[in-house]
This record gives structure tokens, C-alpha cells and sequence, in this order.
């Protein structure tokens, strides 16, 4: 990577690291421990859709990125702070001597509730089939998903409300 003189303030310094070859896993936040989970919650909402809405084509590109983006939309939320600062700690980007931060995993949080709820939509008769870790409602597959993608609106207050951690 060349960075110009430019880019940088007069009173900036910058400096240039390369990782050790085959470190990646060791020292990517990602690597080490988020993406685990992510695929955990992936393959738990597949096997629910599979075995309960199999006339849902996963492989159809506008239901794969529907399910993808409602997914990230959990696991992006303020109930996962401490899930995601682990993943940071335990790459040994945060201080090791701090304490281990409780959490739950997004696909304990989100599915594997012991009694799920029925759907909050009025009306609706169905049962919920993930639990929102933002509005921590109960939500039906056809209103997670197929009728309208369950982004609830805590998503926007987060949103604002993020730049002032």
C-alpha cells in the first residue's frame, strides 16, 4: 500500500505493519472468533427454512440477500456488544486483563429460545421463528422475511445513536 504525502496532517504519523504469513487467523477479530457464530445463525435459520418453508428457494438471489441482510440486521444490534468485544479480546486487540464479558451467541439469542412466542403483528397466528435482539420481539417467518423484512426501527435510533459511544 503506497500512501501519498498528502493524505496525511503535517502532524500525523503513520506506520506500516505486515502480519507474520498464515497469522490471519490468529489475529483477525473475524477470523478468530465472529465469523463461527455468523455461520452458526446462517445455518440454523437454513435449517429452520428448509424444514418448515421449503417452498422458500434459498438459492434465489433477492431471498438470499433478504435472509442475509434481516440476519446481519440481528447480529449487528446493541444486545451483541459484548459477543462482538470478545471477538477483539480474545484477538488481543483489547486488554487481557479485563473481565470476560457474559453474552449470549446471536443463534442462542435469536433461535434457540426454549418456548418461542406467537408473532407480534396483529393478527398474525403464527408462530415466531426468531426472536429480534433489537425490539426483542418475536417475529413469523412470512414477516421476517416473504411479506415485509423485519429491519425494525430501533435500527435507525442505533444508528444515530452509535457515532455518540
Amino acid at each position: 500500500m503506497i500512501l501519498s504525502e498528502n493524505v496525511l496532517h503535517p502532524d500525523m504519523i503513520s506506520r506500516f505493519e505486515t502480519s507474520h504469513p498464515h497469522a490471519t487467523g490468529l489475529i483477525q477479530p473475524l477470523d478468530v472468533y465472529w465469523n463461527l457464530p455468523w455461520k452458526n445463525l446462517l445455518k440454523k435459520f437454513t435449517n429452520y427454512v428448509l424444514n418448515f418453508h421449503p417452498d422458500f428457494l434459498i438459492a434465489q438471489r433477492n431471498n438470499e440477500l433478504s435472509m442475509v441482510s434481516v440476519l446481519y440486521h440481528q447480529i449487528s444490534a446493541r444486545e451483541f456488544r459484548p459477543f462482538l468485544r470478545y471477538a477483539w479480546k480474545k484477538s488481543g486487540y483489547l486488554d487481557k486483563d479485563a473481565n470476560e464479558p457474559q453474552f449470549t451467541t446471536p443463534a442462542n439469542y435469536c433461535m434457540d429460545q426454549a418456548a418461542s412466542g406467537d408473532c407480534y403483528i396483529i393478527g398474525c397466528k403464527e408462530s415466531g421463528c426468531l426472536k429480534c435482539a433489537r425490539c426483542k420481539n418475536w417475529v413469523c417467518f412470512d414477516h421476517l422475511l416473504v411479506s415485509q423484512l423485519h429491519l425494525c426501527p430501533f435500527f435507525l435510533i442505533f444508528f444515530v445513536n452509535s457515532f455518540r459511544l
